[in-house]
């Protein structure tokens, strides 16, 4: 039998090639990723593109994430329609919407169907501020998928929080397992500073770093930890980094254009392989969530910071995922939202006691080895997915 799998893209985190792992002990069992033929993505390398089999999209709208998704939703259906009642569809959260209608149609085709929630919809554009809550298509598109949701065999969530959210809007909460994201397998590498050429690289000698490292995006925030580095200018040996693209990196790039800071420094995406160290720069990974956002999503970064043994300050709910998870590894701090002196607090607390800094970035990286491998995540979908294919009738 096959084990469909549905996303526009590839998920940037490791989760893919990381199902194919869990389930290739069994015999019985095929991996088919679905994805876009769009290039959208054409810089992410997969180790699992072979398996890859694609939906169409005319050459000229390859590189438009807009026409991948539209083409997607439309054409990708076709491919659970004339599926095998045999087969088993996982849909993951890309396009928007795409779960709702491709969880109805494998229940009138009489596929078994899991859901995994990478980020949720419509919950998610309304935090961003782009449907309006109870407006006509919102109701329509949490209609459709809150029925999807509630007829799965299984629902995969990333977080308790979401499993919360998820569960009051009527899912069985018997039907949904916690699965959280995973960091490549590069993140993990324990480099010393004095050993990081990366580091080396960049020419920045003995400073704390205080990093930013992903995709900066509407779920962000960076006017807190900006008026932070403002505050902190006078400290020579404190230098912010931010790496990485996103909508809001705009917001960055015009705060450095118009203050001239010497304490901070931004750079784009590094390599897969300079993954490792680019991490282990840090001193202390910075990591913040908009208000809105705890439950339909949780920011993938967290793990790759868990996985290079530093330290965490993080900007958000204190009742949110992240928060509560600092809480019980003691591998960082959180601070609420736009808690600007709270924030300052953190870094100066870190700065001035290297050793506790080091401490709670090994027990970060404790928590991960324990709770967060890739040997955890593959256990744990395996398990998800055979309870829907061994049960009684599926064959």
């Amino acid at each position: 039998m096959k084990v469909r799998l549905f996303n526009t893209f590839e998920p940037v985190v490791p989760v893919w090639e990381n199902i194919v792992a869990a389930l290739s002990q069994r015999k019985d069992v095929v991996v088919e990723p679905i994805v876009s033929r769009g290039v959208y993505r054409s810089e992410q390398k997969s180790k699992i593109a072979a398996a890859h089999r694609h939906v169409f999209v005319p050459g000229f709208f390859r590189i438009s994430k807009a026409a991948c998704h539209l083409f997607y939703f439309a054409l990708a259906p076709l491919k659970i329609l004339f599926a095998s009642r045999r087969d088993l569809n996982i849909f993951f959260t890309q396009p928007p919407f795409f779960y709702g209608l491709a969880g109805l149609l494998s229940k009138l085709r009489g596929t078994p169907y899991i859901i995994h929630v990478m980020d949720l919809q419509p919950d998610m554009l309304v935090a961003y501020g782009k449907l309006k809550r109870n407006g006509l298509v919102h109701k329509l598109t949490s209609s459709l998928g809150n029925y999807a949701l509630r007829n799965a065999d299984r629902v995969v969530v990333i977080g308790d929080c979401m499993k919360q959210l998820i569960v009051s809007k009527g899912v069985n909460p018997s039907h949904v397992d916690v699965i959280e994201n995973i960091a490549f397998d590069e993140a993990g590498a324990e480099i010393p500073k004095d050993q990081n050429a990366y580091l080396n690289n960049l020419e920045l000698g003995d400073k704390f770093i205080v990093s930013y490292s992903g995709n900066m995006g509407f779920a962000h925030e960076f006017d807190t930890i900006l008026e932070v580095a403002g505050r902190l200018s006078h400290y020579s040996d404190i230098l912010f980094l931010f790496t990485g693209r996103g909508k809001r990196r705009a917001e960055i790039e015009a705060h450095i254009e118009r203050h001239q800071p010497t304490n901070m420094r931004l750079l784009d995406f590094v390599p897969a392989e300079e993954l490792s160290q680019s991490l282990a720069a840090a001193d202390v990974h910075f990591i913040c969530l908009r208000e809105g956002f705890e439950g339909v999503m949780v920011p993938s970064k967290f793990y790759g910071c868990l996985a290079s043994g530093r330290a965490i300050v993080y900007e958000g709910s204190p009742t949110g995922e992240i928060a509560l998870e600092l809480q019980r590894s003691g591998s960082g701090k959180s601070v609420d939202h736009r808690d600007v002196d709270a924030l300052e607090s953190s870094i100066l607390y870190y700065f001035q006691h290297r050793e506790q800094c080091e401490l709670d970035g090994q027990r970060g990286k404790q928590r991960h080895d324990s709770h967060y491998s890739a040997q955890h995540f593959q256990e744990k979908y395996a398990a998800t997915v055979s309870s829907v294919l061994d049960r009684p009738g599926e064959e």
